[in-house]
């Protein structure tokens, strides 16, 4: 059964689209940090209905690392919204 993007779906029942976001090694970040992605967690269900989770290892928010809290504050954002919720499907279950 595929996703409501019509890709079908990984092995493991996750989106294709999400199973294969990784797939590119490094993730461009304002700081210009090496950010790669961990994980999906899709089919955990959050405590408004379905969430995804997108999980990254960022190795310079640590403590030590170069990234203060306000540039991994625009990392986490740009994440958001130029990774994450362009890989999510608009047509799947919606809030009420």
């Amino acid at each position: 059964m595929g996703s409501g993007s019509g890709e079908g779906t990984a092995g493991d029942g996750m989106p294709v689209a999400l199973a294969a976001a990784g797939a590119g090694g490094a993730i461009a970040v304002p700081s210009g940090q090496t950010v790669t992605l961990q994980d999906v967690i899709w089919n955990e269900p959050g405590p408004m209905g379905l969430t995804f989770r997108f999980r990254f290892v960022a190795p310079e928010i640590a403590p030590g690392g170069r990234v203060d809290a306000e540039m991994a504050s625009a990392d986490m954002a740009a994440l958001c919204q130029d990774f994450a919720l362009p890989r999510i499907d608009p047509n799947g279950p919606q809030l009420r």
